[in-house]
């Protein structure tokens, strides 16, 4: 496959298996559910980390392994080069099914280590920022959830916690999963007064309502 590099200068690129085999995404018959971040596969933009993009319109994400994969002809091939950051876009909302507009996910690594994830670690980038940035890490577990008389059920969970990221100080707050608008004055303390004086209804739920919070600590911040 041909690919034009950030210089614009056409480059060849391989994708390929382990051993001529399909890849192992975590996909298997016997776990209910799926490991990807989208059961479709979508349009996607790969840059990668010798600065040469990769557009496809059929990029599958796995959060059971964070691996990147791309599909030809009914064969997934892994995306074997180190990754800097890459996006995702489909029909509709993940969380809205009525929404008949395309969304675009975002996802980067090269943050700070925090609680035993490293620099490759990808979050999602629910907004950045030129003081604060909210992060959102996703993935998947295998599990075995208990069912009377029901054995040798597993099935894939979905688990996910918010981080803020600091640019100007490089450093990473761990957020959890409880949005309140006292717990994130409590994670951080240098916007406790912007967050007490916020403006705008504020569903704790509601992850637009928590992007809108950042983006207007973010803001207030940068103006300072």
């Amino acid at each position: 496959m041909k690919y034009e590099g950030a210089d614009g200068v056409p480059q060849n690129l391989e994708f390929h298996d382990a051993s001529g085999q399909i890849i192992p995404i975590g996909d298997r018959t016997d776990i209910n559910g799926s490991p990807l971040f989208n059961d479709k596969w979508g349009y996607g933009i790969i840059r990668l980390k010798n600065r040469i993009i990769i557009s496809d319109s059929a990029i599958g994400y796995s959060l059971y392994n964070a691996g990147l994969f791309l599909k030809r002809n009914g064969t997934v091939f892994v995306i074997d080069y180190p990754v800097k950051e890459f996006s995702l876009e489909f029909p509709g909302d993940l969380n809205n099914n009525n929404n008949n507009n395309n969304k675009i996910y975002n996802f980067q690594n090269g943050f700070p280590a925090i609680e035993g994830y490293d620099s490759l670690t990808f979050y999602e980038v629910l907004y950045g920022g030129n003081s604060v940035s909210l992060l959102k890490l996703a993935n998947k577990k295998v599990v075995e959830p208990y069912q009377y008389g029901v054995g040798g059920h597993r099935e894939y969970i979905l688990y996910q916690e918010y981080f803020a990221f600091l640019p100007k100080e490089n450093k990473m707050i761990e957020l959890g999963i409880k949005m309140g608008l006292n717990a994130i004055r409590k994670k951080l303390p240098g916007f406790a007064y912007q967050i007490s004086i916020f403006p705008n209804k504020y569903d704790s739920k509601k992850e637009g309502d928590l992007i809108q919070l950042f983006s207007y600590l973010d803001t207030k911040n940068s103006l300072k």
